[in-house]
């Protein structure tokens, strides 16, 4: 669940990192429903990543102007 029709060049990026299990996580539909409704041009994603990756991620999501990441 993820407002697609309503991002845009400004949507901020949030989420949880980590292992496959992330996928499972229920947060992106709690998370994204109180943006939306709370009117916050952001986007909360499950990001399957290995520990090995985490640096490498970090440093290419910065372009994005994340506010942040739950890591499980």
């Amino acid at each position: 669940f993820y407002p697609y029709d309503q991002l845009t060049p400004s949507t901020r990026l949030m989420g949880v990192i980590g292992g496959p299990q992330v996928a499972k996580s229920l947060g992106r539909f709690v998370h994204n429903q109180l943006l939306m409704r709370h009117g916050v041009d952001a986007v909360y994603l499950p990001i399957p990543i290995e520990a090995d990756e985490c640096d490498l991620f970090l440093e290419r999501c910065r372009r994005f102007n994340p506010i942040g990441f739950s890591v499980t």
